[in-house]
Parts: structure tokens; sequence; C-alpha cells
């Protein structure tokens, strides 16, 4: 757990650093990869995002959602990990409509399971679960807006090699505002690339409600999309 830790913050420092430093760097993260790997089936895939964090081959996908934007917010995973779900609740906004109250990510790493950061305030009770079924990782997400975010529906694709396969997918269930997006409607953000973190806009007027959800993804090329398996 501790060479985990370290090579996170190795990962996360690698990509602004320059020279001998770089350098130091790139050779310590090589041989704490050495050691944290070899226990997990999807190692090629960490080994990948890490890659292609040091390389700066990464892409900021616009965030989706409401209009009322304030402050921003970022989050990234542990150790070349990759998002496979969130931790969330929902509230009535003006006694009118559900949109996303509390939301946390949820990321899997050579380590195993983490959470991310929490953004919304603290966990109310009653926090449920949407995360992708083993062998799986989050590869876009289906978003409702308007003030703020309303609702969304995360569409989980199969781990393969290196990345995922939008040929082997499926749609998680609908979370916030009600009645649902039917079946491919709404903004989306993600396109088949691993996604290693979040980012977006919380409303910063007295709370942190959040506005918009976008994602950090490995590799600026996006995979040829297939028939989708629901």
């Amino acid at each position: 757990a501790m060479l985990g830790r370290a090579l996170a913050f190795y990962a996360k420092a690698a990509p602004d650093l320059a020279g001998l430093n770089k350098t130091k760097a790139e050779k310590r993260m090589e041989e704490l990869e050495r050691d944290v790997e070899g226990r997990s089936p999807f190692d090629p895939l960490f080994g990948a995002v890490r890659a292609a964090i040091r390389a700066k081959d990464t892409e900021e996908l616009r965030p989706q959602g409401g209009f009322i934007t304030r402050k921003d917010f970022r989050d990234v995973a542990p150790a070349g990990g990759v998002l496979v779900g969130f931790r969330y609740t929902t509230k009535l906004y003006n006694n009118d409509h559900l949109i996303m109250d509390f939301m946390q990510p949820i990321y899997l790493t050579p380590l195993g399971e983490k959470f991310g950061t929490p953004y919304g305030g603290k966990a109310p009770p009653g926090v449920q679960t949407t995360k992708a079924k083993t062998g799986y990782a989050v590869g876009a997400v289906r978003i409702s807006g308007g003030g703020l975010l309303g609702g969304l529906a995360v569409r989980y694709m199969r781990i393969q090699g290196k990345g995922l396969n939008p040929a082997d997918s499926y749609e998680g269930v609908w979370m916030g505002r009600l009645p649902a997006l039917p079946p491919g409607a709404g903004a989306i953000v993600g396109d088949g690339r691993p996604v290693f973190g979040i980012h977006g806009k919380l409303r910063q007027d007295g709370n942190e409600e959040i506005c918009q959800l976008g994602f950090l993804v490995a590799g600026k090329t996006a995979p040829t999309p297939g028939p989708k398996k629901n």
C-alpha cells in the first residue's frame, strides 16, 4: 500500500517535471510499477494509463450539465487507476425535480478499489452506488442538465488489454432527474478511452452543488466504435 501511494504521487508530479528530475521520477516509477503490479489481470490497462499520463497523451473532455457554473473541481485516480463508478445521492430541487446531490468517484487501481474526492458536501444518509461489473470500467456518460447537474447514466465498457472495448458495453441505472431521458438522449461525455479522473464545475454560491461533469481520458485518439452490447 505504501509503494502504491508513492507511485501515485510520482505519477501526479512527473508530467510537470523536466530534465534530470523528470528522468529520475520516471525511473523510480518503473521500479515501483514492478513492485506494485503482477497482482491484477488489469495491469496492462493500469500501465497504459500511467504511460499516457507521463507522456501527456491525455485529454480533458468538455464537461456537460447545467449552466450555473462558478468553481472548478478536478480529481485524479491514484496509481494509474480507472473510473469504475460513483457513490451518489439525489435531492429535490425547489420542490420541483430531482438533481444530483452528493457524488464521489470510485476508481479501480492495482491495489484494489479506492474512493476519490467527494463533491456536493458531506455524504448524507442513504448513499447509493452505481459500479461496473467485474471486468468493466466507465467509458462514457449521458447527462441531463438544467441549472445544475440534473441526472446521468453511465455506460460501462469491457476492459480489454490496454484499453476498453466499446462494442461490449451496457448502461447503468438512470440517476437524478425524472422522468429519465430516453436511451441515446442527452449530452454525451466519453468515447471509450479509459477515464482516469473527473473534472467539472460547482455552483459556489453558498454551497457546492454540482453543475457540470467531465472526464479526464488517457490517449488522444478515441477507439473505433463498434456495435453496442446491452
